[in-house]
Protein backbone atom coordinates (compact mmCIF):
# COMPACT_ATOMS: atom_id res chain seq x y z
CA UNK A 1 0.00 0.00 0.00
CA UNK A 2 2.86 2.30 1.11
CA UNK A 3 4.60 1.37 -2.34
CA UNK A 4 1.24 2.44 -4.27
CA UNK A 5 1.30 5.55 -2.24
CA UNK A 6 4.54 6.42 -3.01
CA UNK A 7 4.38 5.90 -6.56
CA UNK A 8 1.43 7.57 -7.22
CA UNK A 9 3.20 10.82 -5.69
CA UNK A 10 6.15 10.37 -7.78
CA UNK A 11 3.99 10.44 -10.86
CA UNK A 12 1.94 13.62 -9.93
CA UNK A 13 5.32 15.18 -9.44
CA UNK A 14 6.63 13.92 -12.64
CA UNK A 15 3.45 14.41 -14.61
CA UNK A 16 4.38 17.99 -15.55
CA UNK A 17 7.36 17.49 -16.62
CA UNK A 18 5.85 14.24 -19.05
CA UNK A 19 3.84 17.18 -20.16
CA UNK A 20 5.86 19.53 -20.87
CA UNK A 21 8.32 16.87 -22.74
CA UNK A 22 5.50 15.77 -24.69
CA UNK A 23 4.67 19.63 -25.59
CA UNK A 24 7.72 20.04 -26.75
CA UNK A 25 7.92 16.65 -29.36
CA UNK A 26 5.24 17.73 -30.73
CA UNK A 27 5.70 18.71 -34.74
CA UNK A 28 4.14 22.35 -34.24
CA UNK A 29 7.02 23.04 -31.50
CA UNK A 30 9.86 22.36 -33.75
CA UNK A 31 11.82 23.24 -37.08
CA UNK A 32 10.43 21.85 -39.99
CA UNK A 33 12.63 21.01 -42.90
CA UNK A 34 11.46 20.11 -46.04
CA UNK A 35 13.93 19.05 -48.52
CA UNK A 36 14.26 17.13 -52.60
CA UNK A 37 17.68 16.54 -54.61
CA UNK A 38 18.31 15.72 -58.05
CA UNK A 39 15.17 17.00 -59.44
CA UNK A 40 16.85 16.22 -62.91
CA UNK A 41 14.05 19.18 -64.37
CA UNK A 42 11.31 16.69 -63.75
CA UNK A 43 8.79 19.86 -63.60
CA UNK A 44 5.59 17.45 -65.68
CA UNK A 45 4.54 13.96 -64.51
CA UNK A 46 5.96 10.73 -65.63
CA UNK A 47 4.81 7.04 -65.65
CA UNK A 48 7.16 4.62 -64.01
CA UNK A 49 6.94 0.62 -63.85
CA UNK A 50 5.55 -0.66 -60.56
CA UNK A 51 6.96 -3.92 -59.00
CA UNK A 52 3.76 -5.87 -59.90
CA UNK A 53 3.89 -5.02 -63.52
CA UNK A 54 1.77 -2.24 -63.52
CA UNK A 55 2.37 1.39 -64.11
CA UNK A 56 2.28 4.49 -61.52
CA UNK A 57 2.35 8.19 -61.94
CA UNK A 58 4.90 10.07 -60.35
CA UNK A 59 6.60 13.62 -59.45
CA UNK A 60 5.59 16.74 -61.48
CA UNK A 61 6.36 20.23 -59.86
CA UNK A 62 2.67 21.25 -59.79
CA UNK A 63 1.99 17.93 -56.88
CA UNK A 64 4.95 18.88 -55.82
CA UNK A 65 4.11 22.34 -55.18
CA UNK A 66 0.80 20.82 -53.13
CA UNK A 67 2.93 18.98 -51.03
CA UNK A 68 4.80 21.67 -49.72
CA UNK A 69 1.77 24.38 -49.79
CA UNK A 70 0.01 21.12 -47.10
CA UNK A 71 3.26 20.61 -45.05
CA UNK A 72 4.02 24.65 -44.76
CA UNK A 73 0.33 25.86 -43.99
CA UNK A 74 0.42 27.65 -40.36
CA UNK A 75 3.71 27.26 -40.47
CA UNK A 76 5.11 29.53 -42.98
CA UNK A 77 7.77 30.81 -39.95
CA UNK A 78 8.85 27.51 -38.72
CA UNK A 79 9.78 25.92 -42.36
CA UNK A 80 12.67 25.68 -44.76
CA UNK A 81 12.26 24.23 -48.08
CA UNK A 82 15.64 23.39 -49.32
CA UNK A 83 17.06 21.27 -52.14
CA UNK A 84 20.84 19.68 -52.56
CA UNK A 85 21.23 20.55 -56.66
CA UNK A 86 20.87 18.94 -59.81
CA UNK A 87 17.79 20.47 -60.41
CA UNK A 88 18.11 20.75 -63.42
CA UNK A 89 18.92 18.05 -66.52
CA UNK A 90 16.94 15.30 -67.38
CA UNK A 91 13.57 16.17 -69.43
CA UNK A 92 12.99 18.54 -72.57
CA UNK A 93 12.50 21.48 -70.10
CA UNK A 94 16.06 21.90 -69.81
CA UNK A 95 16.51 22.12 -73.51
CA UNK A 96 15.02 25.97 -72.50
CA UNK A 97 16.92 26.10 -69.78
CA UNK A 98 19.29 29.10 -70.92
CA UNK A 99 16.42 30.50 -72.75
CA UNK A 100 13.90 30.12 -69.98
CA UNK A 101 15.21 29.00 -66.94
CA UNK A 102 11.64 26.90 -66.34
CA UNK A 103 13.48 24.85 -63.03
CA UNK A 104 14.64 28.11 -60.79
CA UNK A 105 11.57 30.04 -61.92
CA UNK A 106 9.44 27.04 -60.98
CA UNK A 107 11.22 26.32 -57.66
CA UNK A 108 10.86 30.27 -56.90
CA UNK A 109 6.98 29.91 -57.41
CA UNK A 110 6.69 26.93 -55.13
CA UNK A 111 7.91 28.34 -52.13
CA UNK A 112 11.99 26.91 -52.55
CA UNK A 113 14.14 28.82 -49.82
CA UNK A 114 17.53 27.68 -51.16
CA UNK A 115 19.22 25.27 -53.39
CA UNK A 116 23.09 24.38 -54.16
CA UNK A 117 24.85 23.99 -57.64
CA UNK A 118 25.22 19.79 -58.83
CA UNK A 119 27.34 18.53 -61.57
CA UNK A 120 24.51 18.57 -64.08
CA UNK A 121 24.01 22.22 -63.59
CA UNK A 122 27.27 22.44 -65.71
CA UNK A 123 26.52 19.76 -68.08
CA UNK A 124 26.31 21.67 -71.07
CA UNK A 125 29.51 24.40 -69.41
CA UNK A 126 29.71 26.90 -67.44
CA UNK A 127 28.29 29.76 -70.05
CA UNK A 128 25.35 27.79 -70.41
CA UNK A 129 24.97 27.67 -66.96
CA UNK A 130 25.38 31.60 -66.58
CA UNK A 131 22.83 32.29 -69.33
CA UNK A 132 20.16 30.34 -67.32
CA UNK A 133 20.75 32.11 -63.78
CA UNK A 134 20.99 35.70 -65.61
CA UNK A 135 17.41 34.58 -67.63
CA UNK A 136 16.11 33.42 -64.20
CA UNK A 137 17.01 37.00 -62.83
CA UNK A 138 15.73 38.19 -65.55
CA UNK A 139 12.62 36.59 -65.88
CA UNK A 140 11.14 35.57 -62.47
CA UNK A 141 8.09 35.87 -61.20
CA UNK A 142 9.00 37.30 -57.86
CA UNK A 143 11.08 35.28 -56.38
CA UNK A 144 13.64 32.82 -56.66
CA UNK A 145 15.74 29.84 -54.56
CA UNK A 146 18.81 31.44 -53.32
CA UNK A 147 21.81 29.57 -54.70
CA UNK A 148 24.69 28.38 -52.66
CA UNK A 149 27.68 26.85 -53.47
CA UNK A 150 30.88 26.78 -50.87
CA UNK A 151 33.69 24.97 -52.66
CA UNK A 152 33.20 26.69 -56.14
CA UNK A 153 36.71 28.32 -57.79
CA UNK A 154 36.80 30.92 -60.25
CA UNK A 155 39.56 32.49 -61.80
CA UNK A 156 38.23 36.00 -62.91
CA UNK A 157 41.56 36.13 -65.02
CA UNK A 158 40.57 33.63 -67.07
CA UNK A 159 38.37 34.75 -70.48
CA UNK A 160 35.92 31.83 -70.34
CA UNK A 161 34.74 32.75 -66.45
CA UNK A 162 33.91 36.42 -67.71
CA UNK A 163 30.42 34.81 -67.79
CA UNK A 164 29.98 33.10 -65.32
CA UNK A 165 31.25 35.32 -63.06
CA UNK A 166 28.79 38.29 -63.73
CA UNK A 167 25.86 35.53 -63.48
CA UNK A 168 27.41 34.35 -59.80
CA UNK A 169 27.45 38.21 -59.23
CA UNK A 170 24.65 39.04 -60.26
CA UNK A 171 22.08 36.01 -59.18
CA UNK A 172 23.82 36.64 -57.04
CA UNK A 173 25.45 32.69 -55.87
CA UNK A 174 26.53 33.63 -52.17
CA UNK A 175 29.12 30.79 -50.15
CA UNK A 176 26.66 30.47 -47.05
CA UNK A 177 23.31 32.11 -45.97
CA UNK A 178 21.39 32.64 -42.57
CA UNK A 179 17.76 32.36 -42.42
CA UNK A 180 15.65 32.81 -39.52
CA UNK A 181 12.85 29.78 -38.44
CA UNK A 182 11.17 28.77 -35.73
CA UNK A 183 13.41 31.24 -33.25
CA UNK A 184 16.59 30.22 -34.54
CA UNK A 185 19.33 31.87 -36.53
CA UNK A 186 20.26 28.90 -39.50
CA UNK A 187 23.48 28.95 -41.55
CA UNK A 188 23.16 27.05 -44.71
CA UNK A 189 26.31 26.27 -47.18
CA UNK A 190 26.17 24.43 -49.97
CA UNK A 191 28.88 21.60 -51.52
CA UNK A 192 30.17 19.63 -54.61
CA UNK A 193 31.76 16.16 -53.61
CA UNK A 194 34.66 14.91 -54.94
CA UNK A 195 32.49 11.65 -56.94
CA UNK A 196 30.57 14.88 -58.45
CA UNK A 197 33.44 16.77 -59.72
CA UNK A 198 34.71 13.77 -61.80
CA UNK A 199 31.45 14.38 -64.17
CA UNK A 200 32.03 17.85 -64.26
CA UNK A 201 34.62 17.83 -67.26
CA UNK A 202 32.27 20.61 -69.13
CA UNK A 203 32.69 23.10 -65.84
CA UNK A 204 36.39 24.29 -66.66
CA UNK A 205 37.46 26.58 -66.25
CA UNK A 206 35.46 26.91 -63.15
CA UNK A 207 37.01 24.49 -60.57
CA UNK A 208 35.88 22.92 -57.27
CA UNK A 209 38.35 22.84 -54.09
CA UNK A 210 38.20 20.11 -51.46
CA UNK A 211 34.68 20.00 -50.47
CA UNK A 212 35.74 19.01 -46.57
CA UNK A 213 37.84 22.07 -46.43
CA UNK A 214 35.30 23.70 -47.42
CA UNK A 215 33.15 22.54 -45.19
CA UNK A 216 35.27 23.09 -42.14
CA UNK A 217 35.57 27.06 -43.00
CA UNK A 218 32.33 27.26 -43.46
CA UNK A 219 30.77 25.77 -40.03
CA UNK A 220 34.07 27.59 -38.36
CA UNK A 221 32.72 30.96 -40.09
CA UNK A 222 28.73 30.01 -39.29
CA UNK A 223 30.01 29.15 -35.68
CA UNK A 224 32.00 31.70 -34.60
CA UNK A 225 31.63 34.89 -36.62
CA UNK A 226 27.68 34.15 -37.49
CA UNK A 227 27.08 32.42 -34.06
CA UNK A 228 24.43 30.64 -35.35
CA UNK A 229 22.26 27.89 -33.90
CA UNK A 230 21.66 25.53 -36.27
CA UNK A 231 24.42 24.56 -39.17
CA UNK A 232 22.60 22.86 -42.55
CA UNK A 233 24.94 21.29 -45.37
CA UNK A 234 22.89 21.00 -48.96
CA UNK A 235 25.88 18.48 -50.37
CA UNK A 236 26.11 17.35 -54.09
CA UNK A 237 28.11 14.48 -52.49
CA UNK A 238 25.57 11.30 -51.27
CA UNK A 239 25.81 8.48 -49.32
CA UNK A 240 27.28 4.56 -50.57
CA UNK A 241 26.84 1.32 -49.21
CA UNK A 242 30.37 1.06 -49.10
CA UNK A 243 30.74 2.92 -45.73
CA UNK A 244 34.79 3.86 -47.39
CA UNK A 245 33.26 5.84 -50.05
CA UNK A 246 30.31 7.17 -48.57
CA UNK A 247 31.22 10.85 -48.48
CA UNK A 248 28.69 12.73 -46.59
CA UNK A 249 28.98 10.07 -43.68
CA UNK A 250 32.56 11.20 -43.77
CA UNK A 251 31.52 14.75 -44.00
CA UNK A 252 29.80 14.13 -41.41
CA UNK A 253 32.91 12.37 -39.52
CA UNK A 254 35.31 14.64 -40.10
CA UNK A 255 33.78 18.01 -39.92
CA UNK A 256 32.01 17.99 -36.56
CA UNK A 257 29.38 20.96 -36.30
CA UNK A 258 26.89 20.08 -39.04
CA UNK A 259 23.60 19.49 -37.64
CA UNK A 260 21.76 17.84 -40.78
CA UNK A 261 23.69 17.40 -44.30
CA UNK A 262 20.97 16.98 -47.10
CA UNK A 263 22.18 14.87 -48.96
CA UNK A 264 22.28 14.44 -52.90
CA UNK A 265 23.74 13.05 -56.53
CA UNK A 266 23.80 9.52 -55.27
CA UNK A 267 19.50 9.34 -55.31
CA UNK A 268 19.56 7.58 -52.18
CA UNK A 269 16.85 6.77 -50.84
CA UNK A 270 17.53 7.14 -46.69
CA UNK A 271 14.27 6.42 -44.70
CA UNK A 272 14.93 5.95 -41.82
CA UNK A 273 17.74 8.69 -41.90
CA UNK A 274 20.85 8.45 -40.73
CA UNK A 275 23.38 9.76 -37.64
CA UNK A 276 26.81 10.08 -37.30
CA UNK A 277 27.56 12.09 -34.10
CA UNK A 278 24.96 14.98 -33.73
CA UNK A 279 24.46 15.25 -37.46
CA UNK A 280 21.34 13.84 -39.25
CA UNK A 281 21.87 12.67 -43.00
CA UNK A 282 18.87 13.02 -45.21
CA UNK A 283 17.71 11.72 -48.48
CA UNK A 284 14.78 11.95 -50.94
CA UNK A 285 15.26 9.76 -53.98
CA UNK A 286 15.36 11.65 -57.08
CA UNK A 287 13.26 13.05 -60.13
CA UNK A 288 10.72 14.54 -57.31
CA UNK A 289 9.09 11.17 -56.82
CA UNK A 290 9.16 12.34 -52.67
CA UNK A 291 9.08 15.43 -50.28
CA UNK A 292 11.20 15.11 -47.73
CA UNK A 293 10.17 16.01 -44.09
CA UNK A 294 12.75 16.15 -41.26
CA UNK A 295 10.95 18.21 -37.97
CA UNK A 296 13.62 18.83 -35.20
CA UNK A 297 14.09 20.36 -31.86
CA UNK A 298 16.41 22.17 -30.23
CA UNK A 299 17.52 20.25 -27.04
CA UNK A 300 19.52 21.89 -23.80
CA UNK A 301 23.16 21.21 -25.07
CA UNK A 302 22.54 22.73 -28.51
CA UNK A 303 22.35 19.69 -30.61
CA UNK A 304 19.18 18.40 -32.54
CA UNK A 305 16.85 15.63 -31.86
CA UNK A 306 14.48 14.44 -34.49
CA UNK A 307 10.45 14.63 -33.30
CA UNK A 308 9.35 13.74 -37.02
CA UNK A 309 11.24 11.92 -40.30
CA UNK A 310 8.93 11.40 -43.53
CA UNK A 311 9.30 10.36 -47.07
CA UNK A 312 5.93 11.75 -48.37
CA UNK A 313 4.92 10.05 -52.05
CA UNK A 314 4.48 12.37 -54.87
CA UNK A 315 1.98 11.06 -56.90
CA UNK A 316 -1.53 11.28 -58.35
CA UNK A 317 -3.20 10.91 -54.60
CA UNK A 318 -2.19 15.10 -54.47
CA UNK A 319 -3.91 17.60 -56.75
CA UNK A 320 -2.12 19.82 -58.96
CA UNK A 321 -1.28 23.75 -57.70
CA UNK A 322 -3.01 25.32 -60.35
CA UNK A 323 -0.87 28.16 -60.80
CA UNK A 324 2.22 25.73 -61.14
CA UNK A 325 0.39 23.64 -63.31
CA UNK A 326 -0.34 26.59 -65.99
CA UNK A 327 3.18 27.88 -65.45
CA UNK A 328 5.17 24.26 -66.54
CA UNK A 329 2.28 23.37 -69.64
CA UNK A 330 2.86 27.15 -70.87
CA UNK A 331 6.96 25.60 -71.03
CA UNK A 332 5.76 23.12 -73.85
CA UNK A 333 5.33 25.47 -77.04
CA UNK A 334 9.19 26.79 -76.38
CA UNK A 335 10.01 23.22 -76.07
CA UNK A 336 8.29 22.80 -79.60
CA UNK A 337 9.79 26.16 -81.18
CA UNK A 338 13.29 25.82 -79.73
CA UNK A 339 14.36 22.15 -79.56
CA UNK A 340 11.77 19.62 -80.98
CA UNK A 341 10.76 20.85 -84.29
CA UNK A 342 14.55 20.55 -85.73
CA UNK A 343 14.13 17.20 -85.17
CA UNK A 344 10.64 16.91 -86.26
CA UNK A 345 8.91 15.93 -83.43
CA UNK A 346 6.49 18.12 -81.23
CA UNK A 347 6.05 17.82 -77.43
CA UNK A 348 3.88 14.59 -75.98
CA UNK A 349 4.21 12.81 -79.38
CA UNK A 350 3.50 9.22 -79.31
CA UNK A 351 6.34 6.96 -80.80
CA UNK A 352 5.57 3.49 -80.03
CA UNK A 353 3.56 1.18 -78.01
CA UNK A 354 4.70 -1.80 -75.53
CA UNK A 355 3.31 -4.19 -73.26
CA UNK A 356 5.40 -4.38 -71.04
CA UNK A 357 7.77 -2.56 -69.21
CA UNK A 358 11.84 -2.12 -69.03
CA UNK A 359 12.49 -1.41 -65.98
CA UNK A 360 16.18 -0.27 -64.37
CA UNK A 361 18.58 -3.78 -63.54
CA UNK A 362 18.88 -4.37 -59.92
CA UNK A 363 22.60 -4.45 -59.99
CA UNK A 364 22.97 -5.47 -56.48
CA UNK A 365 21.46 -9.37 -57.13
CA UNK A 366 24.10 -9.81 -59.78
CA UNK A 367 27.48 -11.04 -57.27
CA UNK A 368 25.05 -14.17 -56.43
CA UNK A 369 24.21 -15.15 -59.95
CA UNK A 370 26.19 -17.28 -61.96
CA UNK A 371 25.37 -14.77 -64.97
CA UNK A 372 25.86 -11.28 -64.38
CA UNK A 373 22.68 -9.36 -64.55
CA UNK A 374 21.96 -7.49 -67.83
CA UNK A 375 19.43 -6.03 -68.92
CA UNK A 376 16.60 -5.39 -71.81
CA UNK A 377 16.35 -1.76 -71.73
CA UNK A 378 20.09 -1.67 -72.26
CA UNK A 379 20.11 -4.26 -75.13
CA UNK A 380 17.02 -1.91 -77.00
CA UNK A 381 19.68 0.69 -76.67
CA UNK A 382 22.55 -0.83 -78.42
CA UNK A 383 20.22 -2.11 -81.26
CA UNK A 384 18.82 1.45 -81.73
CA UNK A 385 22.16 2.87 -81.84
CA UNK A 386 23.32 0.25 -84.46
CA UNK A 387 20.01 1.02 -86.39
CA UNK A 388 20.17 4.35 -86.76
CA UNK A 389 23.85 4.94 -87.82
CA UNK A 390 22.67 2.58 -90.22
CA UNK A 391 19.79 3.67 -91.67
CA UNK A 392 21.88 7.41 -91.41
CA UNK A 393 25.10 5.99 -93.39
CA UNK A 394 23.25 3.92 -95.54
CA UNK A 395 25.26 2.83 -98.56
CA UNK A 396 28.04 4.00 -97.12
CA UNK A 397 27.54 1.69 -93.69
CA UNK A 398 29.99 -0.15 -92.51
CA UNK A 399 29.17 -3.07 -89.64
CA UNK A 400 29.56 -2.04 -85.94
CA UNK A 401 31.20 -4.90 -84.15
CA UNK A 402 30.68 -3.10 -80.98
CA UNK A 403 28.23 -1.03 -78.93
CA UNK A 404 29.38 -0.08 -75.55
CA UNK A 405 27.35 2.33 -72.79
CA UNK A 406 27.77 3.30 -69.34
CA UNK A 407 24.42 3.06 -67.69
CA UNK A 408 24.92 6.39 -66.34
CA UNK A 409 23.91 7.29 -69.66
CA UNK A 410 20.40 5.31 -69.62
CA UNK A 411 18.62 7.61 -66.69
CA UNK A 412 15.12 6.04 -66.43
CA UNK A 413 13.01 2.75 -66.98
CA UNK A 414 10.61 2.83 -69.48
CA UNK A 415 6.56 2.25 -68.40
CA UNK A 416 4.44 0.02 -70.54
CA UNK A 417 1.65 1.75 -72.54
CA UNK A 418 2.56 4.62 -74.92
CA UNK A 419 5.80 5.56 -75.45
CA UNK A 420 5.74 9.46 -76.17
CA UNK A 421 8.96 11.19 -77.51
CA UNK A 422 9.06 12.67 -73.66
CA UNK A 423 10.00 9.38 -72.04
CA UNK A 424 12.63 8.59 -74.71
CA UNK A 425 14.46 11.74 -74.34
CA UNK A 426 14.23 11.24 -70.59
CA UNK A 427 15.81 7.94 -71.25
CA UNK A 428 18.82 9.30 -72.88
CA UNK A 429 18.93 13.10 -71.40
CA UNK A 430 22.41 13.95 -71.16
CA UNK A 431 25.24 15.84 -72.66
CA UNK A 432 25.56 18.67 -75.50
CA UNK A 433 27.38 17.99 -78.54
CA UNK A 434 29.91 20.38 -80.66
CA UNK A 435 26.77 21.17 -82.66
CA UNK A 436 25.21 23.23 -80.12
CA UNK A 437 22.02 21.31 -79.93
CA UNK A 438 21.15 19.28 -76.69
CA UNK A 439 21.82 15.72 -76.71
CA UNK A 440 24.93 13.77 -76.26
CA UNK A 441 25.23 12.56 -80.38
CA UNK A 442 26.73 8.98 -81.56
CA UNK A 443 30.25 9.05 -82.22
CA UNK A 444 31.77 6.02 -84.50
CA UNK A 445 35.49 4.94 -84.82
CA UNK A 446 38.14 2.20 -85.00
CA UNK A 447 39.73 0.74 -81.78
CA UNK A 448 41.92 -2.76 -81.84
CA UNK A 449 41.14 -5.66 -79.61
CA UNK A 450 43.51 -4.87 -76.92
CA UNK A 451 41.67 -1.49 -75.92
CA UNK A 452 38.14 -3.71 -76.39
CA UNK A 453 38.85 -5.25 -73.54
CA UNK A 454 40.82 -2.06 -71.62
CA UNK A 455 37.21 -0.61 -71.75
CA UNK A 456 35.48 -3.69 -70.56
CA UNK A 457 37.47 -4.06 -67.44
CA UNK A 458 35.14 -0.89 -66.54
CA UNK A 459 32.82 -3.63 -65.50
CA UNK A 460 35.25 -5.89 -63.82
CA UNK A 461 36.73 -3.42 -61.60
CA UNK A 462 34.76 -0.19 -61.44
CA UNK A 463 30.99 -1.21 -62.16
CA UNK A 464 30.67 -3.31 -58.44
CA UNK A 465 31.11 -0.17 -56.55
CA UNK A 466 29.94 2.22 -58.63
CA UNK A 467 26.45 1.51 -60.59
CA UNK A 468 26.33 4.11 -63.32
CA UNK A 469 29.58 2.45 -64.18
CA UNK A 470 27.77 -0.99 -65.04
CA UNK A 471 28.20 -1.15 -69.24
CA UNK A 472 25.82 -2.17 -72.09
CA UNK A 473 27.84 -3.71 -74.26
CA UNK A 474 26.07 -4.91 -77.73
CA UNK A 475 27.47 -7.03 -80.80
CA UNK A 476 30.45 -9.11 -78.05
CA UNK A 477 30.25 -11.13 -75.51
CA UNK A 478 32.79 -11.62 -72.74
CA UNK A 479 33.62 -13.54 -69.87
CA UNK A 480 36.02 -12.39 -66.70
CA UNK A 481 36.95 -13.74 -63.30
CA UNK A 482 36.35 -11.28 -59.91
CA UNK A 483 39.39 -12.67 -58.07
CA UNK A 484 41.61 -12.29 -60.73
CA UNK A 485 44.18 -8.51 -60.62
CA UNK A 486 42.17 -5.51 -60.66
CA UNK A 487 41.97 -4.27 -64.58
CA UNK A 488 43.67 -8.04 -65.56
CA UNK A 489 39.82 -9.54 -65.58
CA UNK A 490 38.77 -10.31 -68.83
CA UNK A 491 38.94 -13.82 -70.08
CA UNK A 492 37.19 -14.37 -73.00
CA UNK A 493 35.82 -11.69 -75.43
CA UNK A 494 33.30 -13.27 -78.38
CA UNK A 495 32.45 -10.97 -81.73
CA UNK A 496 29.07 -11.54 -82.67
CA UNK A 497 29.31 -11.50 -86.52
CA UNK A 498 26.33 -10.79 -88.94
CA UNK A 499 25.81 -14.69 -89.63
CA UNK A 500 25.01 -15.25 -86.02
CA UNK A 501 28.66 -16.99 -85.28
CA UNK A 502 31.13 -15.91 -82.61
CA UNK A 503 34.23 -14.90 -83.46
CA UNK A 504 36.94 -14.90 -80.67
CA UNK A 505 38.48 -10.95 -79.98
CA UNK A 506 41.64 -10.76 -82.16
CA UNK A 507 44.15 -7.98 -80.11
CA UNK A 508 45.45 -6.27 -82.92
CA UNK A 509 42.48 -6.40 -85.54
CA UNK A 510 41.15 -2.78 -85.77
CA UNK A 511 36.82 -3.29 -85.17
CA UNK A 512 34.11 -0.21 -85.96
CA UNK A 513 32.37 1.08 -82.09
CA UNK A 514 29.83 3.21 -81.30
CA UNK A 515 29.19 5.24 -77.78
CA UNK A 516 28.36 8.52 -77.36
CA UNK A 517 30.10 11.72 -77.56
CA UNK A 518 30.17 12.42 -73.74
CA UNK A 519 32.17 9.22 -73.49
CA UNK A 520 34.68 10.87 -75.57
CA UNK A 521 34.94 14.19 -73.36
CA UNK A 522 34.80 11.96 -70.74
CA UNK A 523 37.96 9.89 -72.01
CA UNK A 524 40.84 11.78 -70.03
CA UNK A 525 38.69 11.10 -66.75
CA UNK A 526 38.65 7.89 -67.28
CA UNK A 527 42.69 7.69 -67.86
CA UNK A 528 43.37 10.13 -64.97
CA UNK A 529 40.67 7.62 -62.64
CA UNK A 530 42.34 4.39 -63.12
CA UNK A 531 46.11 5.72 -63.95
CA UNK A 532 45.93 4.64 -67.57
CA UNK A 533 44.78 1.73 -66.71
CA UNK A 534 41.94 2.18 -69.48
CA UNK A 535 42.86 4.15 -72.18
CA UNK A 536 41.95 4.35 -75.57
CA UNK A 537 42.56 6.30 -78.64
CA UNK A 538 39.63 6.38 -81.62
CA UNK A 539 40.92 6.05 -85.15
CA UNK A 540 40.22 6.29 -88.32
CA UNK A 541 39.67 3.05 -90.62
CA UNK A 542 43.14 2.52 -91.31
CA UNK A 543 44.19 2.86 -87.58
CA UNK A 544 45.41 6.86 -87.82
CA UNK A 545 44.67 8.32 -84.43
CA UNK A 546 42.32 10.80 -85.08
CA UNK A 547 43.05 14.36 -84.30
CA UNK A 548 39.77 15.96 -84.54
CA UNK A 549 37.35 13.70 -82.59
CA UNK A 550 34.43 15.76 -84.61
CA UNK A 551 35.28 13.85 -87.26
CA UNK A 552 33.56 10.35 -85.64
CA UNK A 553 30.25 12.00 -84.99
CA UNK A 554 26.99 11.29 -87.06
CA UNK A 555 24.66 13.49 -88.87
CA UNK A 556 21.06 13.55 -89.41
CA UNK A 557 21.59 16.22 -92.48
CA UNK A 558 23.06 16.85 -95.57
CA UNK A 559 24.49 20.14 -93.92
CA UNK A 560 26.59 18.31 -91.12
CA UNK A 561 24.88 21.13 -88.75
CA UNK A 562 22.89 18.84 -86.68
CA UNK A 563 24.28 15.09 -85.12
CA UNK A 564 22.48 12.26 -84.44
CA UNK A 565 21.37 12.48 -80.58
CA UNK A 566 21.48 9.50 -78.45
CA UNK A 567 17.74 9.80 -77.59
CA UNK A 568 16.76 10.47 -81.33
CA UNK A 569 18.31 6.87 -82.24
CA UNK A 570 15.83 5.31 -79.79
CA UNK A 571 12.82 7.46 -80.94
CA UNK A 572 13.76 6.10 -84.60
CA UNK A 573 13.87 3.28 -83.46
CA UNK A 574 10.85 2.35 -81.83
CA UNK A 575 9.25 4.45 -84.33
CA UNK A 576 10.56 1.62 -86.66
CA UNK A 577 8.91 -1.39 -84.61
CA UNK A 578 5.74 0.45 -83.34
CA UNK A 579 5.49 -2.36 -81.15
CA UNK A 580 8.21 -3.23 -78.84
CA UNK A 581 9.20 -6.45 -79.83
CA UNK A 582 9.26 -9.45 -76.62
CA UNK A 583 12.76 -9.91 -76.89
CA UNK A 584 13.76 -7.27 -74.97
CA UNK A 585 11.62 -8.11 -71.96
CA UNK A 586 14.17 -10.46 -71.14
CA UNK A 587 17.77 -9.64 -71.50
CA UNK A 588 21.08 -11.17 -73.72
CA UNK A 589 23.20 -12.90 -71.91
CA UNK A 590 26.62 -11.24 -72.96
CA UNK A 591 28.29 -10.63 -69.95
CA UNK A 592 29.41 -13.58 -67.38
CA UNK A 593 31.45 -14.51 -64.62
Amino acid sequence: MLFKKISFYLLLLAAPVIFIFAIINKPEHGLTILFTHDLHSNLAPYRMPAGDDSVVEAGGYARLATAISNERKGRENKTLVLDAGDFSMGTLFHTIRSTHSPELITMGLMGYDATTFGNHEFEFGASSLAEALLTARQDNQGRLPAIIASNIVINPQEKESEKFNQAYQEYPVKPYMIFERSGLKIGIFGLMGKDAVLYTPEAQPIIFSDPLDAARKSVAILRNKEKVDMVICLSHSGTWKDKRISEDEILAKEVPGIDVIISGHTHSVLNPYIRVGNTYIVSADCYARYLGRLVVARKSDGSFQVLNYKLIPITSALSDDSRIAGLVKSFEKYIDAEYLKQFNYYYGEVVAKSAFSLPDPDWDKSPNRAECLTSGLGDLVGDAFRYAVKKKEGKNYRNISFVFEGFGQIRVPLAKGPLTVNDVFRLMALGIGPDGKVGSGLVVFWLNGNEIKKILELETTFAPVKHDLHLQVTGMRFSYDPKAEPFNRVKKVEVETDDGRLDSLENNRLYRVCTNWKTLVMRQKLDDLTGGKIRFVPKDESGKPLNDMKASRIFIDNTKSLELKEWLAVAMYLQSLSDLPLKYRSAEKNISF
